[in-house]
């Protein structure tokens, strides 16, 4: 039981997978993690909820209690796969300055570099600030005011439970941790 658990999370996760490169190689939604929520949620969750409706209402003879846990557990493990990928995700579609600083430190081996050596020209306002605001806009986190930017009420909430939590750490409010 315990290999199914493992072989269908691991499955599920990875049709989930071949989904999102498929509509992200016909074109990236502007609303990206709504369509991560849509293929790596909503989508397992109608296909899975389909097929056990299908295999109980036919009295097929593989419906049964052993299924139920298999598929279960299959579910938990697709949710954390899915869950780290949802995390990891914006790091890999956006700028990400520790990636780059990683990317000019391995461009420089065997050797290595020093700091003073480290030429990131991509570290322009651009791509420091302008893309994240972009970004806030499009999520609804933040909106355009009288020419000022101002917080929505979804944005304040999500940065209180931001602050909440790193407090809850002891991690001081900006950086570290």
């Amino acid at each position: 039981m315990m290999k199914d658990m493992l072989l269908g999370g691991l499955c599920l996760f990875t049709l989930c997978q071949l989904a999102h490169i498929a509509v992200w190689r016909v074109r990236v939604p502007q609303a990206y993690p709504l369509w991560l929520l849509g293929v790596f949620v909503a989508l397992p969750t109608l296909g899975l909820g389909g097929w056990l409706c299908w295999l109980a209402l036919s009295g097929s003879p593989l419906w049964g209690r052993d299924l139920l846990v298999s598929v279960f557990g299959a579910y938990v493990l697709h949710g954390a796969l899915s869950g780290v990928y949802a995390i990891a995700y914006p790091g890999v579609i956006h700028f990400s300055p520790t990636v780059e600083i990683v990317k000019a430190i391995a461009a420089g081996m065997p050797r290595g570099v020093t700091v003073g050596e480290l030429d990131l020209p991509l570290f322009t306002p651009d791509n420091m600030f302008a893309m994240r605001l972009e970004n806030l806009l499009k999520a609804g986190m933040i909106e355009r005011r009288n020419g000022l930017l101002v917080p929505t009420a979804k944005g304040a909430r999500i940065a209180r439970a931001f602050v909440l939590f790193r407090r809850l750490l002891g991690l001081p409010e900006l950086g570290g941790g």
